[in-house]
């Protein structure tokens, strides 16, 4: 009996338009944008470095007028006749303007009977002295320069760093102000602890 021959394949039928699209692969997505990225607020601004531009001895204090922890004014020109210690400071409250504020509390028997007062001048509001004064007790006046005039006119505001941050601000100096108005002794790059004792001894 012959062999039956083998059944030719049959062709595979062509798909038609809509089973081929169903075939097709989907579309690649499109790249997202990238997510914007918060500022990093550890990241170094762009402060414009500006140098300490200190008052030199002998030459004259300029005049200001600022407001104490009660809003009343203090004017330098009102203290001619005797020696006045303004030191800036850059914070309320904080350790080292703590340590210097009592040094001065604590001396300030002393610093009259050579004939001086002393007025602390920073950038803070009027009601955080009061806040300061109350806690420590101090007994001198705290001035508020909060536009900053005076500070900048004594020459020490300017740029600071702290841990590769750079700001500006008070750097923590000492002007002694002679009875004609005078300045008669800068102190600068201050150490709290013992300042008032060294200045005490520069009167």
């Amino acid at each position: 009996m012959a062999a039956k021959k083998p059944a030719k394949a049959r062709k595979a039928a062509k798909p038609s338009r809509k089973e081929a699209q169903k075939l097709k692969p989907p579309p690649l997505p499109s790249p997202k944008k990238p997510a914007k990225q918060e500022p990093n607020i550890f990241s170094k601004p762009a402060v414009k470095s500006k140098p300490l531009s200190l008052l030199r001895e002998g030459m004259a204090a300029p005049d200001f007028s600022l407001p104490d922890a009660s809003g009343k004014a203090f004017k330098l020109s009102d203290f001619r006749g005797k020696k006045v210690v303004i030191y800036f400071y850059p914070k309320d409250l904080t350790p080292g303007c703590t340590i210097e504020a009592c040094e001065f509390r604590n001396s300030a028997k002393d610093l009259s009977k050579k004939g001086a007062v002393v007025l602390g001048v920073s950038t803070d509001s009027p009601e955080t002295h009061r806040q300061f004064i109350a806690k420590h007790q101090l007994n001198f006046p705290l001035l508020s320069d909060l536009k900053k005039e005076v500070a900048k006119q004594y020459g020490v505001w300017a740029t600071k760093s702290f841990l590769g941050y750079s700001y500006e601000g008070i750097h923590r100096t000492t002007y002694i102000v002679d009875e004609k108005g005078r300045i008669a002794k800068v102190f600068e790059k201050v150490n709290p602890l013992g300042h008032a004792k060294q200045v005490l001894s520069s009167l």
